[in-house]
């Protein structure tokens, strides 16, 4: 699948309507412009994120934060996720991040029910 495609089932697979191609391709190129961010993708995923030390709990520390991740359906527990979360890690490693956030969705629900914190 295209990544265009990726976010739009993402968005309408967490409940939200369908955007726009417009958007999509925005986004898309805002954070492949962006010096801070990543948006990293495979034929069933992507991962997305963005480097801050402005971090409400560490100030001042070089942080990544995920801030979307998505595989879809049929590829989800073949290590799929797994290999987006490493393209995102050695970015964050390459850019100087000490400790990396990523949320956890409970297996029964849409939404993070909790919020990882892993130093690099």
């Amino acid at each position: 699948m295209q990544l265009r495609d990726l976010i739009q089932q993402a968005t309408v697979e967490f409940g939200y309507p369908p955007l726009s191609v417009e958007y999509i391709d925005q986004l898309i190129k805002n954070f492949e412009d962006n010096p801070v961010s990543c948006l990293f993708s495979t034929e069933n995923g992507f991962i997305a994120g963005f480097i801050t030390e402005g971090h409400i709990l560490l100030p001042n520390i070089k942080v990544a934060l995920e801030v979307a991740w998505y595989v879809h359906p049929l590829h989800r527990n073949k290590m799929e996720g797994g290999r987006l979360y490493k393209m995102f890690e050695k970015w964050a490693k390459e850019n100087g991040v000490a400790y990396i956030f990523q949320g956890i969705k409970n297996k029964d629900s849409k939404k993070v029910s909790e919020v990882h914190m892993r130093k690099v």
